[in-house]
């Protein structure tokens, strides 16, 4: 039988676990690297140079991301307006234009979100998809990838609204590499686009943590051993500092 003082020191014990449980921090948030930022790097398309710049920056509540890369045969351009919910990204407005040696092609979707809808238009043609709420698009999906990967991610699935239907991109870390660029000695994650095995296109990023997770290398095939498109940093700077 328990005595009476054996029975205070097990109550005090009980309420010193129980304050001890209250003062413990709350679980870390999910860590964002959603900053505003601009990154400037040398780019190649079908053998063609190029500049690019990325910028993403506040567009009052919501968020604008481009793309801009440009030289003397054309220019390639994509711009992303989307809302951020500290956790999610939802796309409102998105536009794809590239004039490259006189020939030109633009895209452009326009997003609904209250009744989960797209118009999507290529040509002066126009197809509206229905939305299920998650999906992205060419210009947020690299933004949702490079957050996912800054939180440990190893291998994700995004829809992507392409110009007549939603896909569905695939993505895996495939290991760490150290790579030489114009701003130094980068250690990088590697994440690869997951094809099916027969597919003679790769897609591959390398995201350096010491830059916010942005992305310091890309290589696009279209072919097998033939590089379409690519990015090298040369310039990075997180806005705001």
């Amino acid at each position: 039988m328990t005595t009476q003082p054996m029975k205070h020191l097990l109550a005090c014990i009980s309420l010193l676990l129980a304050c001890s449980a209250l003062a413990q921090p709350p679980a870390a948030a999910r860590d964002t690297h959603l900053h505003p930022y601009t990154a400037i790097y040398q780019a190649v398309y079908k053998n063609f140079p190029l500049q690019a710049t990325h910028r993403l920056e506040p567009a009052g509540n919501d968020w604008h991301f481009s793309s801009i890369a440009s030289g003397f045969f054309g220019q390639i351009e994509e711009n992303a307006t989307f809302a951020y919910n500290g956790k999610n990204l939802l796309p409102l407005h998105y536009r794809y234009f590239r004039s490259v040696l006189g020939h030109e092609r633009q895209t452009e979707f326009i997003y609904n979100q209250k009744d989960k809808l797209v118009a999507a238009s290529k040509g002066g043609k126009t197809v509206t998809l229905k939305l299920q709420g998650d999906e992205l698009d060419q210009g947020t999906y690299m933004l949702a990838l490079r957050d996912d990967v800054a939180n440990g991610v190893k291998e994700t699935c995004y829809k992507v609204v392409e110009e007549r239907e939603i896909d569905q991109y695939c993505f895996r870390v495939t290991g760490n590499e150290t790579i030489e660029t114009a701003i130094g000695k980068l250690d990088t994650l590697v994440v690869e686009r997951v094809r099916k095995a027969e597919s003679p296109r790769r897609t591959r990023f390398w995201f350096a943590p010491s830059l916010d997770y942005t992305i310091a290398k890309l290589e696009h095939q279209e072919q097998k051993g033939q590089t379409a498109y690519s990015l090298e940093i040369t310039y990075y700077k997180r806005d705001g500092r």
